[in-house]
């Protein structure tokens, strides 16, 4: 029993000595700056791997506040951005009872076309050489994001993103002139940040860096077949819908009976996803058949089949009801069109469209809806105290109905609504007392 005590304190001693010759260690013990001088970092690491906590002369430092607290893997950093003279003054870092403290003096029009290292070298300032804030890689190669920086005294240089997240995956490594990326992917398209740090002095620059992979054209839903089936009625429209995302953009073709479309269709692009829509008329059953959408840039073709086949025309709803209003809004309930043994499962409806606008104006607005259970279609943000011509269609994979005749309706005005809400207010109060006072009966 005494040697079991003997070996416990020897190592609660050697645990205690162990934390003892941890320290503190900062980058810098004294600053002079000028109020010139963009940024800079002082660094504070603790050789025990202890955490580390920064305040300054306004109290505790975070990561919102002025200097910022920074943490990477060199230490546990504090970044001034823009100093003044009002940031003079004392900044400890602490891990425990430990603390080494910065002292800062800022002063205003120094000369800074030099910096002067610990042993009084003058030290050109730091610059970034070779280094577009724009660069581009191909999917699936090796991509290095450049990144040179001259000056300074052996700075250091260290990437992050644009949003302040650590780079840690595998795939990238710091070399010398760059951040080599291994196997580069569309979702390493991004903005980056290459920081380099002067450690004599703290001085701190960044060049953000937006990498743009390039490639081939690939269709925007993961799912997909290489011939999708289509239905049009004749007398009615087809619209055939490619998309992809491409980079650089793709050009986009249509082929019908292996000739070129030379019209009927217009292309658009919505952040990275490109369309191509082709509408035709269906004037004739000529028109039914395959139509190719082709798109190209200068890494690959992608193609689609459309098959385009004799659809039915939906019935009209059998009609439109206003099942509420209020000052900004209808809520429309609309009749089920009749379906007959003639229209096939397949081109059972889908929704509806909706047409509505103030009873002076000329010109329609319209809403799409899927089919509601519940049988609601609110028309939101309208005027109040107006009235409104509304219409409705039935939508189904061929195309449109005809229209229903336009019914009229009218928001309420702002006194209306106002007064049925303070009503509903008091009416629920009134049963909720009642519910309580039943309850306390029962």
């Amino acid at each position: 029993m005494k040697y079991e005590i003997s070996w416990i304190a020897i190592l609660f001693a050697s645990l205690l000595a162990a934390k003892s010759t941890s320290a503190i260690y900062l980058s810098h013990a004294n600053l002079i700056k000028s109020t010139d001088d963009s940024s800079f970092l002082v660094t504070c690491r603790d050789d025990g791997g202890r955490p580390v906590t920064w305040s300054g002369p306004r109290g505790l430092l975070g990561a919102k506040s002025h200097p910022r607290v920074d943490m990477a893997s060199y230490g546990t950093s504090i970044f001034f951005q823009h100093v003044a003279v009002k940031d003079s003054g004392n900044y400890t870092c602490s891990s425990g009872s430990e603390q080494k403290t910065m002292h800062l003096t800022v002063k205003g029009n120094l000369d800074t076309s030099g910096t002067q290292s610990p042993k009084g070298q003058l030290k050109t300032p730091l610059t970034f050489m070779d280094t577009s804030p724009n660069q581009t890689g191909i999917e699936f190669t090796d991509v290095t994001l450049r990144c040179e920086v001259k000056g300074g005294d052996k700075p250091i240089v260290t990437w992050s993103y644009e949003n302040g997240g650590k780079i840690s995956d595998p795939k990238f490594t710091i070399i010398g002139d760059g951040l080599l990326i291994k196997n580069v992917t569309r979702n390493d398209s991004r903005t980056y940040i290459c920081k380099a740090m002067q450690t004599s002095t703290g001085d701190i620059m960044e060049q953000k860096i937006q990498l743009k992979v390039e490639h081939k054209p690939s269709f925007r839903h993961k799912i997909w077949v290489k011939t999708e089936e289509a239905w049009a009625f004749i007398g009615g429209e087809a619209n055939l819908t490619c998309e992809v995302y491409a980079e650089p953009p793709a050009t986009f073709q249509w082929l019908w009976k292996k000739q070129t479309v030379q019209e009927g269709f217009h292309n658009t692009q919505e952040g990275h996803i490109q369309k191509s829509v082709l509408q035709i008329f269906m004037k004739d059953s000529s028109r039914y058949g395959n139509y190719v959408c082709m798109a190209k840039n200068k890494l690959g073709t992608l193609e689609k089949i459309f098959s385009l086949q004799p659809g039915v025309q939906p019935p009209p709803p059998e009609y439109i009801e206003l099942r509420g209003e209020n000052s900004d809004l209808l809520d429309l309930g609309i009749g089920e069109p009749k379906i007959t043994d003639k229209i096939p499962s397949a081109m059972s409806p889908t929704g509806y469209r909706v047409q509505y606008r103030p009873h002076s104006d000329d010109y329609w607005k319209e809403k799409d809806y899927e089919r509601s259970e519940a049988n609601s279609y609110p028309l939101l943000n309208l005027k109040h105290d107006t009235d409104y011509e509304v219409r409705a269609a039935t939508i189904n994979k061929a195309g449109i109905s005809d229209y229903t005749n336009i019914s009229n309706f009218r928001t309420l005005t702002l006194q209306t609504a106002a007064a049925s809400t303070t009503f509903l207010t008091h009416v629920i109060a009134a049963f909720s007392i009642i519910f309580f006072f039943f309850g306390a009966l029962w």
